[in-house]
């Protein structure tokens, strides 16, 4: 129970996170890059 807390605190941590980028510029192309980067790591998984 008690790591369910701290995984709900991480969730939170990272919404808030989302949320304060969303007032910087550089927030859409580093969100494009990071979903990105992830279809090419799963494409390579996939491939191999």
């Amino acid at each position: 129970n008690n790591r369910e807390g701290e995984r709900e605190l991480i969730e939170v941590n990272v919404m808030s996170g989302l949320v304060n980028s969303l007032g910087s510029k550089g927030f859409i192309s580093t969100l494009v890059s990071s979903v990105v980067a992830e279809d090419s790591a799963l494409v390579e998984v996939a491939s191999e």
